[in-house]
């Protein structure tokens, strides 16, 4: 060890010893950094379903406001216009389709 502290490397197995301890750092750090960019990924992901899951709770509710609606009744009111197009775009829509798939998706 010279004056400064710093430990001098003067044999190989030193210089081995110091490279080896360098890549284990590497390796734990790329191992590291790969979790948490899978953890941004999963975070990514959710923060687009909760999006979209809050979209299709919005329409639901605004549908089945509309579907509710008892004017439904008088022929010469446009709802029901309203409410077929309602039940039209709601079969389309949940036809066949899981809502909660786009969760488990990698």
């Amino acid at each position: 060890m010279d004056i400064s502290g710093v430990k001098v490397l003067e044999s190989a197995e030193d210089i081995q010893e110091r490279r080896q301890q360098v890549l284990d750092r590497y390796h734990r750090f790329k191992e590291l950094s790969s979790v948490r960019r899978q953890k941004l990924e999963d975070s990514y992901r959710f923060q687009f379903f909760r999006r979209d899951a809050d979209e299709l709770e919005k329409w639901i509710q605004e549908k089945l406001q509309i579907a509710s609606d008892e004017n439904y009744k008088d022929p010469s009111n446009l709802q029901v216009r309203e409410k077929l197009s309602f039940l039209n775009a709601l079969s389309k829509n949940l036809s066949g389709k899981n809502v909660l798939s786009p969760l488990f998706l990698k």
